[in-house]
């Protein structure tokens, strides 16, 4: 009876271990069919299995006025590899020894690589084409700027329209699969995926083939200086030339340069000499005032102090035509004396001089130095400021806003650089129109323009006559006050007018204008002219 009894006792405790274990392995398969049926627990699962590798990053472009691309113009290829036998074997084959080495025992850890260069796809090498920013050499590298190691804008448009061209652009990206410990997994695809192809950005008022031939000439000829071309009839900036340059690439390496590449001679301020002579016969002529001819014997006395014309030289008889194109200084010294220094002075002020003048947030001209009323009551500081010399200080860009003023009939429109903008779908929204304004009479432009003309066809801008067409040039040789090696340091510039362009050339410690700059005009005019038939 007793061991009926104990018997009894061990079923009913092996009843409760069995029903004690079916409840545990219930419970785990329950948690079992949680975890893989819970999404997020999937996607979590699947992000450890996805890995990423940024092959390059898109910004968005910068175009000419034609939307002509001046940036990501060019791939590269880019070669993303991981460790499967093929590829380890590829790579082991036409790698360098001192490049080798250290791939290889990447991806002996399971680590992807990237090489520059395309290489054969096989299982576990992937190449793609990626955008280079800038060319070779740079193009309008002044006016585009650069950017950082980061691909964030540094100067130029880069700077100004940072938000909207990174906002353009996207990420080249590589990806493939790897265990949860990051080792590539046997037979891994790799695949492509991209965000953005820089599509969307700015477009500049600069036509890229204008600017090409205009840095080529200016490099060829000029040690420092610059050259502006501005479509008169718009104020549209077509080329904005700054010698020496530098590569937007290897900027670094520019910041410490000697001669200061990348200062944009465009926009600072020089000693302007006898392209401010033109100013004072606006002054005259809008005043209806001409001062009869005079007899120029290469210097005047005036208030008790000698003023002579360059390298003392008389001109004879002139008129308001003949000095401006033989460059009489003696001249204008009478007509700003006889018109008075108000009306030179205002007449600067609405030509461009004294104010600064602005492109973009960064691409904007200094002030300069215009005297004021005050200095020039003082008569030889009148007499110096009549043919651009004393104080008077403007940068290559306000010369050109006086040029166009003149080459338009007298309607100035400020200079523009940028044209509008491009979305993703390469659609073009015009920036708003300039605004015109008529500053000179037709009467006044017309005859600044003929004795510019007289000056190119046998004056001091001879050397300045293009081929053919329609033109006009003033030049200028401005004393600084300085001295280098002994010799006095002189700007020279070539400001003149074409058919369709104002052209401003602009030589800082240039022997003359007639010498440095003038057939620096024509070499830009005449290629021009061969552009615009091409």
């Amino acid at each position: 009876m007793k061991k009926a009894k104990q018997t009894d006792t061990f079923g009913r405790r092996c009843t409760a271990l069995m029903l004690i274990l079916a409840i545990c392995y219930g419970t785990l398969v329950w948690k079992l069919y949680v975890l893989t049926t819970d999404e997020k627990l999937q996607e979590t699962a699947a992000a450890q299995q996805t890995y990423v590798i940024e092959a390059g990053k898109v910004r968005g472009t910068v175009y000419d006025c034609n939307l002509e691309p001046m940036t990501n113009r060019t791939r590269q290829w880019i070669t993303a590899a991981v460790a499967s036998p093929t590829a380890v074997t590829m790579l082991r084959r036409i790698l360098p020894e001192s490049t080798a080495s250290g791939v290889l025992e990447r991806l002996q850890k399971g680590k992807p690589v990237l090489l520059n260069g395309r290489l054969p796809q096989v299982p576990g090498i992937l190449s793609i084409q990626v955008p280079v920013r800038y060319d070779a050499g740079g193009t309008a590298v002044h006016v585009i700027g650069y950017t950082d190691a980061s691909g964030q804008g540094v100067c130029g448009i880069e700077k100004d329209w940072d938000a909207w061209l990174a906002e353009g652009g996207g990420t080249v990206r590589v990806r493939y699969s790897a265990d949860a410990w990051g080792r590539t997994l046997n037979g891994a695809a790799l695949e492509e995926s991209r965000s953005g192809d820089g599509t969307a950005g700015v477009v500049l008022t600069i036509d890229r083939r204008i600017q090409q031939m205009a840095e080529q000439v200016a490099q060829e000829s000029l040690e420092k200086g610059a050259v502006l071309i501005v479509e008169s009839e718009t104020g549209a900036v077509r080329a904005m030339v700054s010698v020496p340059t530098y590569d937007p690439d290897n900027a670094a390496q520019a910041l410490s340069a000697p001669d200061s590449p990348m200062l944009n001679r465009a926009l600072c301020s020089y000693n302007v000499g006898s392209v401010f002579k033109l100013v004072t016969a606006c002054s005259a002529l809008e005043a209806e005032f001409v001062l009869p001819e005079m007899q120029c014997s290469g210097s005047l006395l005036y208030h008790g102090r000698q003023f002579q014309c360059i390298y003392g030289r008389g001109h004879g008889k002139v008129g308001l035509e003949r000095a401006v194109a033989v460059s009489c200084n003696g001249y204008f010294i009478r007509l700003a004396d006889e018109v008075g220094a108000k009306s030179v002075y205002e007449m600067a002020q609405k030509l461009g001089f004294g104010r600064e003048i602005v492109l973009t947030d960064s691409i904007r001209t200094t002030v300069g130095v215009l005297p004021s009323l005050q200095d020039l009551s003082a008569p030889a500081a009148l007499a110096n400021f009549s043919f651009g010399q004393g104080e008077l200080l403007a940068s290559p860009l306000q010369v050109a806003v006086m040029i166009q003023t003149i080459a338009n009939g007298g309607v100035q429109i400020m200079p523009s650089l940028i044209a509008g903008t491009v979305d993703e779908n390469g659609a073009f929204s015009a920036s708003e129109p300039a605004v015109r304004e008529r500053v000179l009479s037709e009467e006044t432009a017309e005859a600044v323009k003929n004795a510019m003309r007289k000056a190119i066809s046998g004056g001091t801008a001879a050397h300045a006559a293009p081929e053919s067409g329609d033109a006009g040039a003033k030049t200028a040789t401005a004393e600084t006050g300085w001295y280098q090696d002994g010799e006095a340091v002189v700007q020279a510039w070539c400001a003149g007018f074409t058919e369709k362009y104002s052209i401003v050339v602009f030589a800082e410690n240039g022997r003359s204008g007639s010498a440095a700059c003038a057939p620096i005009f024509k070499q830009l005019a005449d290629g021009l002219a061969e552009l615009a038939g091409a």
